[in-house]
């Protein structure tokens, strides 16, 4: 058999058109936080967790391979410890379903018994790709909350004032792993509601492990492209709509870019965070 008979389209990507009819949008992988376990014999520490498939390969250390779900044919990868730069977030309230499983219901405002969930667009130390940091309820979705909200009116409001010029929230990494201990231990936490009430689960909240680092200059300009791609396709602003409801608005693709960096043309300003 030829070589030609045995080509596949990823081998000619130089000639498909810049946008393919029917084509979906390209969404980054995703990440979430997992906490850790403090059981006799099952001690383990939080972590970021994403599925093999958010990854175009598999990626390197401090990433290693996680089986945990190997009963449901999951593959997975897991990281202790991680430097991220965040480019911008959303969020949005939504039901939880009834079952483990099912799927939320989501919602365009509050409602009683709503959770929110926080998505946070991210850059990576040591992944090409962006990905976005998946957070909800009140051990995730608050620490991360306060690990960006104390860095702003920290380290970044210093490092402005330092040069006298504006800088966006990706001007610095981030080292985000759980809490630990002086000997470097995971310490864990017992969950509780808002008037102390224990549920009898054990948290490993996350939290800033080492000072920010400035980022190089590559990874400043590479921050900006992504912001303005991502607020041009109204990433930031884009909201699920509840199941059986129909929009009655046409909806146009943004324009995607050429392979193989496939996302959305720039446009936007890139004061206007969403923080």
């Amino acid at each position: 058999m030829s070589d030609e008979l045995t080509r596949t389209f990823s081998d000619d990507l130089d000639q498909l058109p810049p946008e393919i009819p029917g084509a979906g949008n390209l969404d980054p992988g995703r990440i979430s936080w997992l906490h850790g376990t403090n059981q006799a014999g099952a001690k383990a520490p939080g972590t970021f967790y994403a599925r093999d498939t958010a990854f175009t390969e598999p990626p390197a250390a401090p990433w290693v391979v996680d089986n945990r779900y190997d009963d449901q044919g999951e593959l997975g990868y897991s990281a202790t410890e991680l430097k991220i730069a965040i480019i911008g977030w959303r969020d949005q309230w939504f039901l939880p379903g009834e079952d483990r499983g099912d799927l939320p219901t989501w919602l365009p405002h509050y409602e009683t018994g709503a959770k929110k969930l926080t998505e946070y667009l991210i850059m990576v130390d040591g992944l090409a790709d962006p990905m976005v940091l998946s957070v909800s309820g009140k051990y995730k979705a608050g620490p991360f909350a306060k690990i960006f909200s104390d860095y702003r009116r920290g380290s970044l409001a210093q490092a402005m004032r330092k040069i006298k010029r504006t800088l966006p929230p990706w001007s610095h990494w981030l080292t985000v792993a759980g809490k630990r201990d002086a000997a470097g231990k995971p310490i864990y936490e017992k969950a509780t509601d808002g008037d102390g009430k224990e549920y009898g689960s054990i948290v490993t909240v996350p939290t800033l492990v080492a000072p920010p680092q400035e980022v190089t200059i590559e990874t400043l300009k590479e921050g900006i492209f992504l912001y303005q791609q991502y607020q041009a396709a109204g990433w930031f602003s884009f909201k699920r709509t509840p199941r059986d409801v129909v929009e009655g608005q046409v909806v146009s693709q943004a324009p995607q870019l050429e392979a193989p960096r496939n996302v959305p043309q720039p446009v936007g300003e890139i004061d206007a965070l969403p923080f």
